[in-house]
C-alpha cells in the first residue's frame, strides 16, 4: 500500500492465525475520493508459474513462485492458504498439509517436489495445463501416479484427467518434480478406503500397469476373498461379522498388508 492507503475498487487479504482474531473498520477509515492513482511504480512482471485445473466450464489456479525474498524464512510468512470454491479447487499440500493457494520454492538448485491435490464437486474429465512456465528456472515434469505418467511441463501441455470419486479430494495422485522420476511408495500408492468398513471396501492402486492381485484373510491366516485387477476394485464385505480382517495387496512392485475392521 502507498501511504497505508488501499485504492477505491482495489481487493485486499485479511490473515488470520490459529489464534483468531478480528477486525473492524471504521467510517473515518475512509479517505476521500479525488482519483488519485495510488500506484507509484510500474508493474513488476509475474515470476508465478500458473496450474490449472478445468472443466470447460469453469477453472482454478494454483500460484508456484520462482523465488523468494530471502530475509523471509518461512514459506508461512509468504504464501496465502487456498479459499474454497464450490466447483473445483486446485492446491498444494503444504508444510503440515494446508492447502495453499500459493507455494514459493526456497531453493531451485535441489530436488523439486511439490504435492498437487485437487477436489472437485461432480465427476466427470477435467483438464490440467499451465502458463507462464518460461518464467521459472528449472524444468519440471507432471508426475500422474494414478496413470503411472511423466510428463514434462510447458505451455502446450493439455493432461486429461478422469475423476470417478468426487467425495474425497485427490491429495495422494499429482505432483511436480524436477526429477522424471516415478516413484513407488507401498503406504501411498495403494489406497484402502473407508476403514473401518460397514458394507464395501474399495481399493485403489496408484500407477498399476499390471494386475494386481488383493487377498482378504481372517486373523487366523484363512482366506476369505482373492482377486485379480489392475488399478481398481472392491470388497463386499456385507455378510462378514464384525471384527478385524487382514488385507494383503500384492502389485509388481511388492505387497503391502493392512488391518481392516468390519463394524456392525
Amino acid at each position: 500500500m502507498t501511504n497505508g492507503v488501499v485504492a477505491m475498487g482495489q481487493a485486499f487479504w485479511v490473515y488470520v492465525g490459529a489464534g483468531g482474531g478480528s477486525l473492524t473498520i471504521k467510517e473515518n477509515a475512509k479517505s476521500s475520493i479525488t482519483g488519485e492513482f495510488y500506484r507509484k511504480s510500474d508493474v513488476i512482471p509475474s515470476r508465478n508459474l500458473v496450474m490449472s485445473i478445468n472443466n470447460g466450464k469453469f477453472s482454478d489456479n494454483v500460484y508456484i513462485k520462482n523465488s523468494i525474498n530471502q530475509s523471509v524464512k518461512t514459506n508461512s510468512q509468504i504464501d496465502l492458504p487456498k479459499l474454497w470454491n464450490e466447483e473445483m479447487n486446485i492446491y498444494v499440500i503444504g508444510d503440515a498439509e494446508r492447502e495453499m493457494l500459493t507455494y514459493s520454492v526456497k531453493d531451485v538448485t535441489n530436488e523439486i517436489i511439490i504435492p498437487i491435490g485437487l477436489q472437485v464437486v461432480e465427476p466427470g474429465t477435467y483438464e490440467i495445463s499451465f502458463r507462464n512456465i518460461e518464467s521459472f528456472e528449472k524444468v519440471l515434469y507432471l508426475i500422474d501416479r494414478y496413470e503411472g505418467e511423466v510428463m514434462q511441463v510447458s505451455g502446450d501441455l493439455r493432461h486429461s484427467v478422469m475423476i470417478k470419486d468426487s467425495s474425497r479430494p485427490l491429495n495422494d495422485r499429482f505432483y511436480l518434480s524436477s526429477n522424471p522420476r516415478l516413484e513407488w511408495n507401498p503406504e501411498t500408492s495403494i489406497s484402502v478406503y473407508p476403514n473401518p468398513v460397514n458394507d464395501r471396501l474399495s481399493i485403489q492402486v496408484l500407477g498399476a500397469k499390471e494386475n494386481t492381485t488383493a487377498i482378504l484373510m481372517d486373523v487366523n491366516g484363512k482366506t476369505l476373498n482373492s482377486s485379480d485387477f489392475t488399478r481398481n476394485s472392491t470388497i463386499d464385505m456385507q455378510d462378514y461379522p464384525a471384527g478385524l480382517y487382514i488385507l494383503k495387496v500384492k502389485t509388481a512392485n511388492g505387497v503391502v498388508t493392512k488391518k481392516i475392521v468390519k463394524q456392525e
